[in-house]
């Protein structure tokens, strides 16, 4: 552990707003661990915690053991390109199963709403695992609704002859399949 604390200089936790997720007992180890270990060998190791979407900064820099008037800073929404919308939806459902659908049915509208309207759409999902499930059920969904053409990627677009050379490259099936959808994973 030595040379850990030797290497080490700075530790970056991208997502910082997952300590309240699955993976939430994780991060708060190696955070910990790292503070032992700064505590330890009293050698400096800056901790940077990266969110867009974090509600309760303050919180989270006090569990980082930052000094909220000197350590914290949070860039709001004037300082981003392109303005974050984000649209809050409670689900009732009897089962996880019937919340998931109703779930995908309201990201389905919302992105084809997007998509008609001549936008581009981004879907977070909150695990690695739920990305492709959420890209192959949008795919499904557009298919069952006659929707395909709303994904389709805009024809002549200067970008489009590169990114289907690169996507053809891939090794993997699925990806070109969701790909000639409309859709990047």
């Amino acid at each position: 552990s030595d040379g850990l604390v030797q290497a080490v200089g700075l530790l970056i936790i991208d997502e910082v707003h997952l300590l309240n997720d699955d993976r939430g007992p994780v991060i708060e180890a190696i955070v910990a661990r790292t503070l032992r270990l700064v505590e330890a060998s009293q050698k400096m190791i800056r901790i940077v915690g990266l969110s867009a979407t974090l509600p309760n900064p303050q919180d989270v820099a006090i569990f980082l053991r930052v000094n909220p008037a000197s350590g914290l800073f949070h860039f709001g929404a004037a300082y981003r390109p392109v303005p974050l919308k984000q649209t809050f939806i409670g689900v009732n459902a009897k089962n996880v199963g019937e919340r998931n659908a109703r779930l995908l049915e309201v990201c389905y509208e919302k992105a084809l709403g997007a998509l008609r309207n001549g936008k581009q759409v981004m879907v977070f999902v909150h695990a690695r695992n739920e990305t492709m499930r959420t890209a192959r059920a949008l795919a499904e969904e557009a298919k069952k609704c006659g929707d395909e053409a709303a994904f389709a990627a805009e024809e002549g677009h200067p970008r489009l002859a590169l990114a289907r050379r690169e996507i053809e490259r891939s090794r993997n099936h699925e990806l070109r399949q969701l790909f000639a959808c409309g859709l990047g994973v």
